[in-house]
Order: structure tokens, then C-alpha cells, then sequence
């Protein structure tokens, strides 16, 4: 037997009580009303729990709800009430709960007080309560957005939460982009994200911000450091392409008898050297003339393709050549007239590519395809081909290792590559949410 207290609309115990029987709650006396909470369960990962109600529940059988809860048993508060609903339907235990809204239905003559948790669990030990639901999935931001509109979701839940929930659906609207570089930026020295730096990142992206990288690498190259973030972003080639999801947005290089002028006047200026080529198209490789050392080899280079570049006419979008002489440098800079040329300052290397092509000029490429603003983009760098789009994004951040020139440039710096900089940075963004 469950025994319900009355409360009038004030929110206020009447002293009577009513004894809960199937559909009984619509006679509840006019002006009485029974108390029934709601909890929102978030996860500390940025992600929401989803449950599937029984099949042969009298309402909504068979619809997903984004939350746990149900009635006050006579005597408990609605934060007890909340807590034990919680853990009867889902197994998970939380103290921190916030409320969000309080509201009345005088049809089931029900007073709502609907709560937001965010639990640090095992996401998988979520223990459904058999009889009420049948099934569970975590869902970012976005994938509360998509809930909210489906017919299959439960529809008088969503208006007690709509507030939350239409502020959630503006994030996702207006989408704000965390845009890396990678060596020295989110890779450290080792060439491996922290675990860490991934686990809040990730978190970003399930609080409903696109992650993009930026890198001097190609897009194939960059593949083996960055699989485990999944990014929506790829600016690669130090911005001669760049990528949405699965689509290529802009690609900008050489035809392929310019790619082998490029190489025939450094090699007439510089003399034998060592050449790398991003090549374009859909089959997009990475080449090389030389062998690194096999640490290198493993941790910092990824795939490529070994030719001598005799006669190699592919087109390409991006050419990187090492020149230890920088007077011949010098030359090959001022005869390469149509080009940038930029030199790496972790070695001798020096990145080629179309004149005006740059990380900046690929993320103006990338705001006009997303139809954000450059303003919503915090941008992370820490070498000399990042100055120009820590400058013109809403923030630039310079990481702790980055070259003096970098720091300068930057609106601010935070801790090294080596000492999760990023994550110490973002943890505190997310803190404000």
C-alpha cells in the first residue's frame, strides 16, 4: 500500500493524505495536489541518461524519458523522494542535487519538483528497475536536442524541463569550437594525448562544442594521433585543406607540374635534400626521401610512402623540405615568389605551400561553411605557423612550451604540452556551465 501526502497549491502539507490505487490520482479533491519528482541524471562526462519505459506501462509504453522519478511516499521531502526514485530506477546514488523547476498539473492533481544530478559512475552500472524500464543510453547535448523532438520521447516531461532544455538547444545552435594544433599543442613531447586532456575534451564536445584540429600534418598523417578523439574539424596541410565530418569543406595546392618545379628549385638551390609531399585528392598520401630514426619513425611520423622524387609530378598541398643552411633557405624563399614559406622552429624544416594559404585563411573557409562566427572559436597553439590564427580567433591560447613570439601573440598562456595544459585550462570553462 502507498500512502501519498496532499499538498495545497501553495506547496503546503494540508495534513490530509490519499492512498495510491490504479488511475485513483484523478479524484484526488480539487485543489489537492500529490507530490511527483523528476530527476535529470548527467553524467560527469557531459553525457545524459536516457531510460526506455516497460511496454506495458498505462502511459507512454514503450517511450524514452530523460529522467528517473516518481511519487513521494507519505513523510519524505521531494529531495529524499528524489534520491530514493533514483536509486530504485537506475541503481545510481547522488547527494548534489539542483533544483530547476517547480510546477502543478491540476489534470493528475500532481505538484512537480524536477531536479538536475550529475553522477561520477561507471556508466555501465546503471540497473533498471524492473516493471518500469527496459532499456538505457547516454546521450551528449546534442543528443538530448534530438530526444526532445522525437514523437517517441515523453512530451510532459520535456515542458517541466523546457527552460534547460531550450538553453540547450541554443548551445547546440550556436556551437562554439575548440580548434588544436598538435605537435606541442595537444600531442606532448611523446606524440600521445594524456589521458586526461582526452577524457575533458571529450567532455567539451559532449557539453555540444565541435573539436577541430589545426596541424601542419596531413589529414592522413594526423589520423594515428588523433583516432581516439574523433574531432568534427580536420584543418590539415597547415591549412590547405580542411574537413567537416567526412566531407571535404576546401582544399587549396599545387597542380602536379607545380609540385615538381617546387622540388627542382630547391634541389637546384639547396642540393641534395630531404622532401616530404602532402598529396591531394581523394587518395591522399604522405611521401618521403628519407628514413628517421626508428624513434622517430614510431612516434612521430605515422604512415608515408619512400620515393627518391625523381620526376614526381603529383598534385599536392603541402611540401616541406630540410634546409640546415639558412642563407639557402633565404633563396629558396625569395625564388619560390607565389608561395608561403615557413619555417618550423623544432628543427630545420620549412613548410611550402599556395601563397596565402594558411591555418587562418582555412578557419575563414570553415566559418563561412558552419555559419559561425570566428569570434566563437578558442584556438591552441604553440609555434610560429599558429600566430596568425591565435590572433584572429576570440581566443588564442598559448600553450606554456610555445615560442616566445606565440606567447605574444596569444590573449593568454597556459601550462605545457607535457603538463595537460589544456585540461587544467578547459576543466575551468566547464566548472562555469
Amino acid at each position: 500500500m502507498e500512502i501519498w501526502d496532499l499538498y495545497d497549491r501553495d506547496g503546503k502539507k494540508t495534513g490530509e493524505t490519499w492512498e495510491r490505487k490504479p488511475g485513483n490520482f484523478l479524484s484526488i479533491p480539487e485543489g489537492r495536489y500529490h507530490l511527483v519528482v523528476d530527476i535529470l541524471i548527467k553524467h560527469v562526462d557531459g553525457t545524459y541518461l536516457l531510460t526506455k519505459r516497460h511496454p506495458d506501462k498505462d502511459v507512454y509504453p514503450g517511450y524514452w524519458e530523460a529522467s528517473a522519478g516518481g511519487s513521494a511516499l507519505c513523510g519524505e521531502n521531494p529531495l529524499d523522494a528524489a534520491k530514493r526514485e533514483m536509486k530504485e530506477e537506475t541503481g545510481l546514488f547522488c547527494d548534489d542535487f539542483k533544483l530547476v523547476n517547480v510546477s502543478f498539473s491540476d489534470r493528475s492533481h500532481s505538484m512537480f519538483y524536477s531536479y538536475l544530478t550529475v553522477v561520477d559512475c561507471d556508466k555501465g552500472s546503471v540497473i533498471l528497475q524492473e516493471g518500469e524500464t527496459v532499456d538505457y543510453k547516454w546521450v551528449d547535448k546534442e543528443g538530448i536536442v534530438d530526444y526532445m523532438d522525437s514523437p517517441y520521447s515523453v512530451k510532459t516531461h520535456n515542458d517541466r524541463y523546457k527552460t534547460l532544455f531550450d538553453e540547450y538547444k541554443t548551445d547546440i545552435k550556436n556551437r562554439k569550437v575548440l580548434l588544436f594544433d598538435l605537435d606541442g599543442t595537444l600531442l606532448r613531447s611523446d606524440k600521445t594525448i594524456s589521458e586526461k586532456t582526452l577524457l575533458v575534451v571529450k567532455r567539451c564536445k559532449n557539453e555540444g562544442y565541435y573539436i577541430g584540429i589545426s596541424t601542419s600534418r596531413s589529414e592522413g598523417n594526423s589520423r594515428k594521433f588523433i583516432d581516439s578523439l574523433d574531432p568534427d574539424i580536420i584543418i590539415s596541410s597547415a591549412g590547405a585543406m580542411v574537413s567537416f565530418g567526412k566531407k571535404t569543406v576546401f582544399s587549396e595546392g599545387f597542380s602536379g607540374d607545380e609540385t615538381y618545379d617546387t622540388i627542382e628549385k630547391a634541389r637546384q638551390i639547396c642540393g641534395d635534400l630531404n622532401i616530404s609531399v602532402d598529396t591531394l585528392g581523394d587518395n591522399a598520401e604522405y611521401y618521403r626521401n628519407f628514413i628517421p630514426p626508428q624513434n622517430e619513425l614510431e612516434g612521430s611520423w605515422g604512415s608515408s610512402i619512400d620515393t627518391d622524387f625523381k620526376d614526381f609530378r603529383k598534385p599536392s598541398l603541402k611540401i616541406c623540405f630540410e634546409i640546415a643552411n639558412e642563407d639557402l633557405a633565404k633563396q629558396l624563399k625569395d625564388k619560390l615568389t607565389e608561395c608561403d614559406f615557413i619555417h618550423f622552429t623544432d628543427g630545420d624544416w620549412y613548410k611550402v605551400t599556395k601563397a596565402g594559404i594558411t591555418k587562418e585563411t582555412a578557419i575563414n573557409k570553415l566559418c563561412e561553411y558552419l555559419k559561425i562566427s570566428i569570434k566563437d572559436i578558442t584556438a591552441f597553439g604553440d609555434d610560429l605557423a599558429d600566430i596568425g590564427m591565435l590572433k584572429i580567433c576570440g581566443t588564442g591560447v598559448a600553450m606554456g612550451n610555445a615560442v616566445e613570439q606565440v606567447k605574444q601573440a596569444a590573449d593568454i598562456t597556459i601550462g605545457s604540452n607535457d603538463d595537460d595544459g589544456i585540461a587544467v585550462y578547459l576543466e575551468g570553462i566547464l566548472n562555469e556551465i
